[in-house]
């Protein structure tokens, strides 16, 4: 995943993050979901 990827992904979990997310618990679970999924593919390439 390159740099552009990354922000398109950041932008786009942002986006569905804030548009599913009822309260801010929810909201910051997603955020560590992308972060742990990000630094997931990081580490397999």
């Amino acid at each position: 995943m390159n740099e552009q990827d990354a922000r398109l992904w950041l932008r786009f979990v942002s986006q569905t993050g804030l548009s599913f997310s009822e309260n801010l618990e929810n909201h910051i679970d997603a955020i560590w979901y992308f972060i742990h999924d990000y630094n997931f593919r990081i580490a397999t390439v």
